[in-house]
């Protein structure tokens, strides 16, 4: 029962975002030059390898507390997202810097935005971390959808009118932190009020981030050569090519977040008897659509 009901609304977070990332990527593979697209999507990419600096870890850490009923951790998580985002703002103003003193004031200036809105904007990205620790998976398939799409449309409805790489970026990223933090604001009002502390929160969200380091490398430095030994055009045309399978691996994660809440709260000895066998059915499944 468990599985039916999560499963159905992460299936459907899932489509809806794979339906939004492919028809934004024709969207703006026919209406935004090639180069604009591909300087796009290099400032994503260097704002995606940034965020290591705004321990992303806690987000998972978040959701095991949760979980655990440790429901004052939402707060803590967000001031401590908060705190360690300032790092990612600053590494970004060097990026910036180093870009404008190599002449290339695209990327330079299109980061300026991204500096201010970067640490609000990764602190109040916990949202769907509480949801899934409380397993509310049809409210964060609610949240999800309104913020994909709230992400999404100003930047078209921007390539509509203009093909300012500037206020597409503004634009995007304004909108995207401005939903992030009124859920955040949303969901804050109904945390119960809970005095125990969880003590793992911090070194398990460090934990995990450092675990994580290298996969979040290896997630976006093919985009990085790409634009640095071939240039933007190519880079457009690798990014829409990858979006399909990219996008496929995303149902891979809805499951892993089905399962977290269920492992966090479950005994050990339990966890011991049973995780090996569901690990190799999940390995099986998933090596049977990597061939297909």
């Amino acid at each position: 029962l468990y599985l039916a009901k999560g499963g159905f609304w992460l299936s459907l977070n899932n489509v809806s975002g794979v339906i939004l990332s492919i028809l934004s990527a024709i969207f703006f593979a026919n209406y935004l030059e090639q180069h604009t697209y591909g300087v796009y999507k290099y400032i994503l990419s260097i704002i995606s390898l940034t965020t290591i600096l705004s321990l992303p870890g806690i987000n998972t850490s978040l959701t095991r507390s949760i979980a655990k009923k440790h429901y004052s951790s939402f707060k803590r998580s967000f001031k401590i997202k908060f705190k360690w985002s300032f790092f990612g703002s600053i590494t970004l103003s060097i990026i910036a810097l180093y870009y404008h003193i190599q002449g290339n004031t695209e990327i330079s200036f299109g980061l300026i935005p991204i500096i201010f809105l970067f640490p609000i904007l990764q602190a109040a990205n916990i949202f769907p971390s509480y949801l899934i620790g409380t397993k509310d998976f049809k409210q964060n398939t609610i949240f999800n959808v309104i913020n994909k799409i709230t992400s999404i449309l100003p930047a078209i409805i921007t390539i509509i009118f203009t093909q300012n790489l500037y206020i597409i970026l503004f634009l995007s990223f304004f909108s995207q932190t401005a939903i992030n933090f009124t859920f955040y604001k949303k969901i804050s009002k109904k945390i119960p009020t809970e005095k125990e502390k969880d003590n793992d929160l911090i070194n398990y969200g460090k934990h995990l981030t450092f675990a994580n380091i290298l996969s979040k490398i290896a997630n976006q430095i093919d985009k990085i050569l790409i634009f640095q030994f071939l240039g933007s055009a190519e880079l457009a045309i690798y990014i829409f090519a990858i979006t399909p399978p990219e996008q496929i691996k995303s149902f891979a994660k809805s499951i892993t977040n089905l399962a977290f809440p269920k492992f966090a709260d479950a005994k050990k000895d339990i966890l011991k008897q049973t995780l090996l066998k569901k690990i190799l059915i999940f390995t099986i499944i998933l090596s049977i659509i990597t061939i297909i």
